[in-house]
This record gives C-alpha cells, sequence and structure tokens, in this order.
C-alpha cells in the first residue's frame, strides 16, 4: 500500500478491533487545530466514534430505519444517504479500511471535521448478496459550547 505524504490517513482494524495511540498513529496536523478551541479534544477517540458511527448507519440503513439515523443525520444528509436503498433487505459486516481527514474548522462558535471514510460491507439486495466497496465523504459539525465528555468505567 503506497501513501503520500500530504494525505493524512489512518488505516484502522476490521470490525471488533481496536485502535490504539500505539500503532502508528499521530496526531493530525489538521485535527490538532481543534485543540485551540478545545483543550480536550481527542483525535483517536474522534476517529473512533466516527468510525463506529459510519459502521452502525450503514447497518440501520440496511433496515430502512430513517428514526435512529434523523438523531445523527440533516433532513438532507439523510435523504442522501437512502437515496437508492428502497431495495436493500440489509447492510453487514461494515468494515472500515481507511479514514482520510478532508478538511477542519474551528472557531470560537463552530467546529467542523470532513472525513473520508472508505471500507467494503455486504448489502443483500432480494436474493443476491454483494460485496460493496464505498467511499464516502463525512462532515461532522457541532456548536464550539459543545464539549466530549469520556466516562471509563
Amino acid at each position: 500500500q503506497s501513501m503520500s505524504a500530504s494525505l493524512s490517513l489512518v488505516t484502522l482494524p476490521p470490525v471488533g478491533g481496536t485502535l490504539s495511540a500505539t500503532e502508528g498513529m499521530s496526531r493530525s496536523p489538521r485535527l490538532g487545530a481543534l485543540c485551540k478551541t478545545d483543550e480536550d479534544f481527542s483525535e483517536l477517540a474522534f476517529l473512533e466514534f466516527a468510525v463506529a458511527l459510519y459502521q452502525w448507519a450503514h447497518e440501520a440503513r440496511g433496515r430502512h430505519d430513517r428514526h435512529a439515523l434523523s438523531a445523527f443525520f440533516s433532513a438532507a444528509a439523510l435523504e442522501t444517504f437512502m437515496a437508492g436503498s428502497a431495495e436493500l433487505k440489509s447492510v453487514s459486516d461494515v468494515r472500515v479500511g481507511q479514514v482520510r481527514t478532508l478538511s477542519v474548522y474551528a472557531d470560537e462558535r463552530w467546529a467542523s471535521v470532513e472525513l473520508e471514510l472508505r471500507g467494503v460491507q455486504t448489502e443483500q439486495l432480494g436474493e443476491t448478496t454483494l460485496e460493496v466497496f464505498r467511499t464516502e465523504s463525512w462532515r461532522f459539525r457541532r456548536r464550539a459550547e459543545v464539549r466530549l465528555s469520556l466516562i471509563h468505567i
């Protein structure tokens, strides 16, 4: 696998695996900009959340669970995400292979990160089962005063 030095690429483990800071992941200079407005921002926690949400959302898309998805998607994003899924019976085995930071914006009012996620998933369309490779761009946005709290049990 070749990577350009100008890209922020992170190779992630298969579903159920864990991502640790010791696996060659260093703080992306782009995501580091968020620390200026949120000193508690954790790149590792954010990327784990983004990957988990991606996996969960595609499985919910396979169940046509618009209600659950509406908690995380704007109305327009939900329509785009669900487009073409009328014949879809299920989505399973969602595996993310790469995450790339496309853009970061942070000021005193808003924080926004756009990621490109590449992965493979199993889609059931009627009696046909397909392995589908997807590359998607997801934008995460929150008000600056909203902070992530990590609870350790």
